[in-house]
């Protein structure tokens, strides 16, 4: 028991002196501002090319009611900014402001 004892204050008594050591040679924490590695680059103005989930949805969502009804839309065909792909060059433009 007593060999246990010594052993352990041994044990005890060499953790404390390195903590002492080390308490000696604190190192000052870097003081780099940790978000300083991100960068404001976003890429922003590339995905504003690919960007077009909003309008593929309406699209998606508008396709039935302008099978059923197309007048209904006149005025919004401009927004919807339709391709149309023909051999023939137009005469005129395909939808004209009322």
């Amino acid at each position: 028991m007593a060999a246990a004892t010594k052993d352990l204050a041994k044990e005890l008594a060499g953790s404390f002196r390195w903590i002492r050591a080390f308490q000696k040679h604190k190192v000052k924490p870097p003081s780099k501002d940790p978000l300083s590695r991100y960068t404001n680059f976003t890429l922003q103005h590339v995905w504003e090319k690919y960007d077009c989930q909003t309008h593929l949805l309406l699209r998606e969502a508008m396709v039935p009611a302008i099978a059923k009804n197309p007048e209904l839309l006149d005025p919004d065909v401009d927004h919807l900014h339709l391709k149309y792909l023909s051999l023939y060059k137009a005469q005129s433009p395909a939808f004209t402001p009322k």
